[in-house]
């Protein structure tokens, strides 16, 4: 019941999420990065590679409830504004936060 109450209501971006988190740093051969790391075709001609994260969050509060997220970072993607990060995956085991997430961020 909470659930559907819940998908009812709009939770606009940006977030403010409180939690605790971790990130960890890679170096991938380009190559494999390139092959495994889920980067859009669009980023593709960009890829830069370089260094590899992937973070681990456990949000506490946030507007959709608590839960938790696995982002995979393959590395640097040029831009006209520089090299960026792209994150090209990301889990998380609350419904509530992916189906908002897929809302603003895709």
């Amino acid at each position: 019941m909470a659930s559907s109450y819940r998908s009812a209501l709009s939770f606009p971006a940006p977030w403010a999420l409180r939690g605790e988190g971790a990130m960890l740093f890679y170096r991938l051969p380009r190559a494999f990065a390139q092959e495994h790391g889920g980067i859009p075709e669009r980023l593709a001609p960009s890829f830069q590679g370089f260094v590899a994260c992937v973070m681990l969050a456990d949000y506490r509060e946030s507007p959709v409830g608590p839960y938790r997220e696995l982002l995979f970072i393959p590395g640097l993607v040029g831009t006209e504004r520089g090299r960026r990060f792209s994150i090209t995956r990301i889990y998380v085991d609350s419904q509530e936060s992916m189906e908002w997430g897929r809302r603003f961020f895709l």
